[in-house]
């Protein structure tokens, strides 16, 4: 009996050693978790563990590449165009005409103006083009800067001054009154920069009596110390210029009486119409008066 009890707790104990040692051989170890690193570029990279095969590093990168905020490199924006969300064309926009400043014209610097370009102002007067008369007589004083033997200088002056009065004359006919205006206000601001300069009158001759007469020398009534001129155009109708050379002595006019003569003086004072319903434009007063005979027509 005693052994038959052995026996039983001996095969049970057997039974159970044997039953908990199979349960513990079908219990599978643990999966390893997968560990996950991000870098600073935003990449992930996975650690994957395998029994069969060695570790292996997956790196995923971004689906799209980092953007550097406000730049664009396949075309360059001149400065101060304006932003565009589609872009054709990155050549610069032309400049606009007025932003186009011309270069200023040198001027040639001579001590005598030639005499074939003499003869076309002086035949630009006769013809009485008083635009192209008034330029010449402009452009021919900013090329000579210091007075010549000819006196080319005193001379262009009072060329300057007639040829403006003769353009005044001829916009009031045409009844230019926008042209006819510029051309006064060019006319007084040049005689008052002119005011206290020297000025040679063209060549005329001496007459005793200048009633109805014009173009010529003459006296200056109740005065022996001043002569006037009164200067018209070709047809003797309109009056461009009344002259008056005052001297501080007596001119004895009878040496000069058979030959053209200059009359020179300095510019005192220029007074102007603005009432060009009566046909005269300036009156021209001169001191330091001189008298020269004239050696050319």
């Amino acid at each position: 009996m005693n052994k038959i009890s052995l026996s039983a707790v001996l095969l049970c104990f057997t039974a159970a050693f044997c039953f908990g040692q199979k349960k513990q051989t079908s219990v599978a170890p643990p999966k390893p978790k997968q560990s996950s690193v991000k870098a600073a570029n935003s990449e992930q990279v996975q650690v994957t563990a395998d029994k069969s095969k060695k570790p292996q590093i997956k790196i995923d990168k971004p689906k799209q590449p980092v953007k550097a905020s406000g730049l664009k490199q396949a075309s360059v924006k001149p400065t101060g165009a304006k932003s565009s969300k589609a872009e054709t064309s990155t050549a610069p926009k032309p400049l606009k005409p007025s932003a186009v400043k011309p270069k200023p014209v040198a001027v040639q610097i001579v001590s005598e103006i030639p005499a074939a370009e003499w003869k076309i102002l002086t035949d630009a007067l006769t013809a009485e083009d008083w635009e192209k008369s008034a330029l010449l007589s402009s452009r021919f004083i900013n090329r000579i800067k210091t007075e010549n033997e000819k006196k080319q200088v005193a001379r262009l002056r009072y060329f300057y001054l007639y040829s403006l009065s003769g353009k005044i004359l001829k916009l009031a006919a045409t009844k230019n009154r926008a042209g006819e205006k510029a051309a006064l206000d060019e006319l007084r601001k040049t005689a008052a920069t002119f005011t206290g300069s020297e000025f040679i009158l063209p060549p005329r001759s001496f007459l005793d009596d200048c009633q109805k007469s014009f173009n010529y020398i003459c006296r200056v009534k109740g005065s022996d110390k001043a002569f006037r001129t009164t200067a018209t155009g070709r047809n003797g109708t309109e009056i461009l210029s009344f002259d008056y050379v005052l001297f501080d002595k007596k001119i004895e006019i009878d040496q000069f009486a058979q030959n053209k003569t200059f009359l020179g003086g300095t510019l005192r004072k220029a007074e102007f119409n603005d009432d060009l319903a009566k046909p005269w434009v300036m009156r021209l007063i001169f001191d330091k008066g001189f008298v020269r005979i004239a050696l050319e027509s």
